[in-house]
């Protein structure tokens, strides 16, 4: 599997710099997760890993920089599941989670048996073999995340790019999700790179952690290092209380209940 390496990438979004000369490895088969205020270039890092955004520096798969691959190589390497995803009006789920296979399909080429295994390999992973003939637009929002990850998974890639993957998720489907992408990077030595705007969640789907502050690296290390009361206080300007816990840091909102409540009290 691939280790994935950038060294000195700035990106910018229109005229205004989102990523500013940002370095940082992460081992084969690693997992890291990315925090960060909004606006810190979380989504931008994975969306420059996967190649969609423009950027200066290198960016590199194993040995190879991004940009010396051809762009079917990229898209066999790294598979991304966007925060917002796409779904078809009308496609079965069985037909959006084949589309994962596209990379490996030749233009002139239609899906061959190996494909369809794989396929349907994946969507017995994500428990979805019940609903792979529904429309992927009438299932429930951790039937959609099941589904976009199997899609990702029928790719094969080497990295696996996560952006908030756990948003508008039940505490129960979030656990399930972070459980299952778990268990596929230990089984297939898979990377995975995870950007997650929940600080306690994201103290649990990895070992290792960056924060993000204005396009730099602001810390990184393990989550009891990176999420601290002083650095969430200086780079999210919120005060909190975090509570050491045997699965990793707990963040818990400090609310100023002294101030006198507006509202009147029902009657």
């Amino acid at each position: 599997m691939s280790t994935v390496r950038l060294h000195n990438v700035t990106a910018a979004f229109g005229k205004r710099p989102v990523l500013d000369d940002l370095s940082l490895t992460v081992p084969s088969g690693g997992s890291l997760a990315v925090i960060g205020p909004n606006g810190a270039g979380k989504s931008t890092l994975l969306n420059a890993i996967a190649g969609l955004v423009a950027y200066h520096g290198e960016i590199s798969v194993g040995t190879t920089p991004m940009r010396a691959m051809a762009r079917s190589t990229r898209a066999r390497l790294v598979a991304l599941v966007p925060q917002s995803p796409l779904f078809p009006a009308g496609m079965t789920v069985f037909d959006y989670v084949l589309l994962g296979r596209t990379p490996h399909i030749p233009y002139w080429r239609s899906e061959g048996a190996a494909d369809v295994a794989i396929t349907r390999m994946s969507i017995k992973a994500l428990d979805l073999s019940d609903l792979e003939d529904r429309s992927v637009d009438t299932l429930s929002g951790g039937e959609r995340q099941r589904a976009v990850l199997a899609r990702a998974l029928t790719q094969e890639p080497e990295v696996l790019l996560l952006d908030e993957p756990t948003t508008g998720l039940d505490l129960g489907h979030q656990q399930t999700f972070l459980e299952l992408v778990e268990s596929i990077r230990h089984e297939r030595g898979t990377t995975v790179i995870s950007a997650i705007h929940d600080l306690t969640v994201a103290a649990r789907c990895a070992a290792e952690m960056v924060l993000l502050s204005g396009g730099v690296v602001a810390a990184t290390g393990s989550p009891a290092t990176v999420i601290t009361e002083d650095l969430v206080r200086r780079h999210y300007g919120a005060a909190v209380e975090v509570i050491a816990t045997s699965g990793g840091p707990v963040v818990v909102p400090l609310v100023d209940q002294t101030t006198p409540s507006t509202t009147e009290p029902t009657k």
